[in-house]
């Protein structure tokens, strides 16, 4: 792959990561979603490293979460794990008010 086809391939990636942030929805309140910023991620990091993140079904959260959806109101975050977005309810992360 050349560099202008890496090129190519970033621009339509950030094309289709902004289409699928208009139509994704939170599974909990049904509001958009945006991407966590840097310092929601360090706090639930922080928590991680010491042992006290719990997802919504109160399981222990132990893998660093390096990015995320968080709903309208700041309420929950949805993991991505391996680019991926968890969308399923009970892995959702309860942020603190």
């Amino acid at each position: 792959m050349t560099l202008l086809d890496r090129h190519i391939a970033y621009f339509h990636w950030e094309i289709m990561d902004q289409e699928f942030l208009k139509i994704v929805r939170c599974p909990v309140t049904n509001s958009p979603l945006e991407y966590a910023d840097e310092s929601t991620l360090a706090s639930l990091n922080h928590k991680i490293e010491n042992g006290k993140l719990f997802n919504r079904v109160g399981q222990l959260v132990e893998s660093k979460i390096t990015s995320g959806l968080v709903n309208a109101d700041r309420t929950l975050l949805l993991p991505i794990r391996g680019g991926i977005a968890i969308m399923v309810v009970d892995q959702a992360i309860v942020l603190d008010a």
